[in-house]
């Protein structure tokens, strides 16, 4: 998950790493300070569950249709964050003219409408 040759930018994995490992990092030691608090942060379940799922594709495991639907959103939403090699990848199954449109469509929207093509092959 750690891998470094997912991120572009090294000061983010950097970033993502620390945001990944603040939670359980804070429950480790939870039992030594009873008034902590930790501020939930939604990027931590996107990023852990995007690379859970790029590692079960690495193990050569097929990604279930939610999970394909939600790694297509991510690869979409969120380029930023995959090296050149993997967007190269994304781009040979989905037409780099479509990516400004896609990005459009709300999140929930765009889990339906993939959802529909995946499991309707249209």
């Amino acid at each position: 998950m750690f891998d470094s040759g997912v991120f572009k930018d090294k000061q983010e994995r950097s970033e993502i790493n620390l945001l990944i490992k603040s939670a359980p990092n804070f429950f480790k030691h939870a039992k030594d300070d009873f008034d902590a608090t930790i501020e939930f942060d939604p990027r931590s379940n996107e990023i852990l569950i995007t690379f859970s799922l790029i590692g079960l594709d690495l193990a050569g495991e097929m990604p279930l249709p939610h999970e394909s639907a939600f790694l297509a959103w991510t690869r979409i939403n969120r380029p930023h964050r995959l090296t050149e090699n993997a967007l190269r990848l994304f781009e040979q199954t989905f037409p780099v003219e479509h990516l400004e449109r896609a990005r459009m469509i709300p999140k929930y929207e765009f889990f339906e409408r993939v959802m529909h093509i995946i499991l309707e092959g249209k």
